[in-house]
Order: C-alpha cells, then sequence, then structure tokens
C-alpha cells in the first residue's frame, strides 16, 4: 500500500504529458516541418480527427471479430477467444 500514491502521480503525470504535451507536439506543422517532414507539410503527423476516425475503426473491428465469433461464422485467434471470454465474464456478472 506504501507505493499507491507515488504510482497515481507517477500515472497522472505520464497521462497528462502524452495526452497533452505529445499530441499537441505532433500536431504541430511547425515543428513536424522542421524536425519530422523531409517535405513542407500543411499538417502534422497527427490530427485530432485522423485520432478520433481510428479510434472509432478500431472500435468497430473489435466489435465485429466479437460478433462473428459469437455466431460461429468464423474461428477467430487465441487471443480474440480470450478478450471475449474476459468479456462475457463481465457481462455474467
Amino acid at each position: 500500500m506504501g507505493w499507491v500514491a507515488t504510482c497515481n502521480t507517477v500515472g497522472q503525470t505520464a497521462g497528462y504529458f502524452v495526452g497533452n504535451v505529445v499530441f499537441l507536439t505532433l500536431e504541430s506543422a511547425d515543428f513536424c516541418n522542421k524536425y519530422i517532414y523531409a517535405q513542407h507539410e500543411t499538417y502534422g503527423v497527427v490530427t485530432l480527427s485522423g485520432l478520433f476516425q481510428n479510434l472509432c475503426c478500431t472500435v468497430q473491428k473489435i466489435n465485429m471479430l466479437l460478433y462473428i465469433q459469437n455466431a460461429n461464422l468464423v474461428k477467430l485467434q487465441p487471443w480474440v477467444l480470450c478478450l471475449n471470454s474476459g468479456l462475457s465474464q463481465v457481462n455474467e456478472v
């Protein structure tokens, strides 16, 4: 129990840093043109709309994989079955 407060503080600080500082840096066209891109571009490596779109697509693909596995249409890889069994245990509670 002695490390709970330390882990909480470190986790919140790291989350803030990645969520704000890294995202804003990679979204900046000026930073990307100076340090990352070989040619001048008008956009950064990451955009908010692209990030949201990729997140939605990932959630949709996971839902489709779980639906197909539950419908017994396709036999999926073991990691999907493990994920699905964990979700079904949560739903049973």
